[in-house]
């Protein structure tokens, strides 16, 4: 018997429970978190964002050029 290394093709485009899959990446994250992939609805929390300082200020460059007048 020969053997063949393939990968079963799904038959039609549905998820585990039988839901259509979203199409792309920023639809399957809504429909993971209960949303519809469709825009118009409030903006996701930003959970993180930049550092209001990311260095102390005796590390900054301009410290000493402050701190001397």
């Amino acid at each position: 018997m020969p053997t063949t290394r393939h990968t079963p093709v799904p038959t039609a485009d549905t998820g585990p429970a039988g839901a259509p899959t979203p199409a792309n990446r920023a639809e399957r994250r809504a429909a993971r978190r209960g949303r519809s992939g469709a825009p118009g609805g409030p903006p996701a929390p930003r959970t993180a964002g930049p550092a209001p300082q990311a260095r102390p200020a005796h590390v900054r460059a301009d410290f000493a050029a402050r701190r001397s007048g």
